[in-house]
């Protein structure tokens, strides 16, 4: 009996026993597959599976508590999701920092994204007790502490900014537009909203790396109303070779096919854009591919080779007006730091001399998503530079003295914010334009980017001052007379204090008569010009 007692009792531990070495094995196992997502880029489906993994593991084991809670935060903060910011919380207090203060800048990365600079100020300092001479922590730290002035400043601040409902989707992002030839009556743009196919059926082919629908180029058209038309997708490559439908969807699934920012010559004829696909499950990485378009129909694209090495991704085409300039981003291991800006000139069908954009542009960030303007002048979108937090946009002026430096500028609110603002396009010489920002809008839900307009408002042109005599005394009861040669003729009695103000029109010629009694008349002529 004593020993049959024994049995039963050993029995049941020997199980337990096993159910634990299981879980544990069964644990690591998802540990070790989201490790594997995470480092060929899946970040949404990695977060996903460390999420599941994070709950499973017991609460005496910090460690790796941890490791977990802080990649799942790396991966929300490189798909820009506002649970990054709980996630680090609870990395930190299962004293992940102990094994890297990496933490701390990440941490205050997505404080700053989300306009909390106080609480990121504090994450800055941290670190930089760790690392003094982190060059990023360093301008993350000085934003924070700067941020109010900059808000003052501006920058082009007197452009009325829009958000464009004609472009964008609830639960979707809608971004970089550019426009379609100089006549600026057509817009591309980059889009992963959703398709309708049939009465009822819904288009989704979601990335791994975001958990969001993938993206497509469309394109819209202003039609003779003013108004802005359908919005139709831009279809370049067969996707696959499959024979039926179940073939063709199972191809979208495992090799989708992803666009990404495009760009056209100034005729509207050629098209350059970004393009990746995962074959597989395996990242082929990013490239840059050009079309032409003939009659209403699109080439086959062609690969636009810039490096030798093909495992260096190439992003974000920027054609100059003349077509012989190529500006784009890559990841070239001997950049300074992030992505960087580079520039390639048109030789023969080829492209070659590629020159990295050096130091006054690029950053240990990322600098990326430029537009050149047919002057020269290159804007970018940047984390690396002093700025409201995520991307923000910048305008840079080539030296008049050496060419190859350039003078820089935060272009300020209301074009930046605490989010992302980037890819941005000018309707030819005017300053009025698009960008797209990942800004809260309305009820529209977070985490989405979307497009804006831009307008510079014309500026009211207004003479004012006080009607005095020789002696600088103000004049009680002067008339004053404005004569121009557009047709303009104005009398008005200036105030009590001798004030006046009035509106007047641009390039017109103006003859401004002053009189009162007891006084001699007084007359002033001058033409008011662009300026």
């Amino acid at each position: 009996m004593i020993k049959l007692k024994k049995m039963r009792w050993r029995i049941p531990f020997i199980f337990l026993v096993a159910i634990v070495s299981f879980a544990s094995c069964s644990l690591s196992k998802q540990i070790k597959k989201a490790d594997k997502q995470f480092e060929i880029g899946e970040y949404y489906a990695a977060s996903e599976r460390y999420k599941m993994a994070y709950k499973r593991i017991p609460k005496e084991d910090k460690n790796l508590r941890a490791y977990v809670a802080f990649k799942q935060a790396e991966c929300y903060y490189l798909i820009n999701d506002s649970r990054a910011i709980s996630t680090y919380k609870t990395a930190i207090t299962n004293k992940y920092f102990t094994t890297d203060s990496i933490i701390f800048l990440h941490y205050a990365y997505v404080l700053q994204y989300q306009g909390k600079y106080a609480e990121a100020k504090q994450q800055y300092e941290t670190y930089l007790k760790n690392r003094p001479d982190d060059t990023l922590a360093k301008v993350g730290l000085a934003s924070c502490e700067d941020i109010e002035n900059m808000k003052k400043e501006g920058g082009l601040s007197r452009q009325n900014i829009a958000f464009e409902k004609d472009f964008n989707q609830k639960k979707s992002s809608s971004l970089s537009p550019v426009f379609i030839g100089k006549n600026a009556d057509m817009l591309l743009f980059t889009s992963n909203r959703q398709e309708q196919k049939g009465a009822n059926k819904t288009i989704k082919n979601f990335s791994k790396i975001t958990g969001k629908p993938i993206f497509h180029l469309y394109s819209i058209r202003v039609l003779s109303s003013g108004e802005w038309g359908d919005i139709e997708q831009i279809r370049l490559f067969e996707e696959g070779a499959a024979q039926n439908e179940k073939e063709k969807q199972n191809d979208k699934k495992n090799n989708p096919i992803e666009y990404g920012v495009g760009s056209f010559t100034e005729d509207g004829k050629t098209l350059f854009f970004s393009f990746s696909q995962h074959i597989n499950g395996e990242d082929q990485g990013t490239k840059i591919y050009t079309t032409n378009r003939l009659s209403g129909e699109w080439s086959e694209p062609q690969e636009v080779v810039l490096f030798a090495d093909s495992s260096i991704s190439v992003a974000h085409p920027a054609i100059n007006a003349t077509g012989d300039l190529l500006y784009f981003t890559s990841d070239k291991p001997d950049g300074y730091g992030g992505k960087d800006i580079y520039v390639a000139e048109k030789m023969g069908k080829s492209w070659g001399n590629i020159r990295n954009l050096g130091p006054t542009i690029n950053t240990a960030g990322d600098e990326m998503f430029p537009t050149v303007r047919s002057n020269g002048v290159l804007y970018f979108s940047s984390n690396g530079h002093a700025g409201f937090g995520g991307l923000d946009l910048f305008v840079a002026t080539p030296d008049s003295l050496n060419s190859k430096l350039w003078k820089i500028r935060n272009m300020g609110v209301p074009f930046n914010s605490s989010f992302d603002d980037f890819g941005i396009t000018f309707m030819g010489k005017k300053e009025n334009g698009f960008f797209s920002s990942s800004r809260p809008y309305g009820k529209y839900p977070k985490g989405y980017d979307h497009i804006y307009s831009f307008i510079q408002p014309e500026p009211e042109l207004i003479i004012d001052g006080y009607v005095v005599n020789t002696r600088d005394e103000v004049v009680d009861g002067a008339t004053i007379r404005m004569v121009g040669n557009d047709g303009t003729n104005i009398k008005m009695q200036a105030k009590r204090d001798g004030s006046y103000k009035i509106k007047l029109n641009k390039n017109v010629r103006y003859i401004m008569f002053a009189s009162a009694r007891g006084h001699l008349n007084s007359n002033h002529d001058f033409t008011t010009d662009e300026k």
